[in-house]
């Protein structure tokens, strides 16, 4: 079979299903961007009528899930805050150590290590001599 055969049995488009064909394909209905505008809006108003303290964030809250919103409210366990804060302490010691070492130092390292390997990984010439 040469390539002229594959391009007659290809056909082009997308896998039909049976029994589907005399079935009307359903329309999506778009999502209207206006009202969730005014969403927006009504929720800034909300947020500028009462200043973000302890307790009025609260209220606003309140207020925001009574008008049919969605808040959601995410608090970390005992366990999630103490694995962020080793992570910022293992970072701000890898930041240390980096700030210790300049480039030049880097390279220098790097050349010993590279020095202090066997040459049996090295790729062996290829040609005379």
């Amino acid at each position: 079979m040469g390539q002229t055969d594959y391009d007659e049995v290809v056909s082009g488009g997308r896998l039909k299903l049976k029994g589907t064909a005399g079935l009307p394909q359903k329309k999506k209905k778009k999502k209207s961007s206006s009202s969730n505008k005014d969403r927006i809006k009504s929720d800034n108003l909300l947020l500028s009528q009462n200043p973000s303290t302890s307790g009025s964030s609260s209220a606003t809250l309140a207020q925001l899930e009574s008008l049919g919103h969605v808040v959601s409210r995410v608090e970390k366990t005992t366990a999630e805050r103490r694995f962020e804060a080793v992570q910022k302490k293992r970072m701000a010691e890898k930041a240390k150590k980096q700030a210790l070492k300049t480039h030049k130092d880097r390279v220098a390292d790097f050349n010993e290590r590279l020095e202090a390997q066997s040459e049996h990984f090295d790729i062996p010439k290829v040609g005379p001599g």
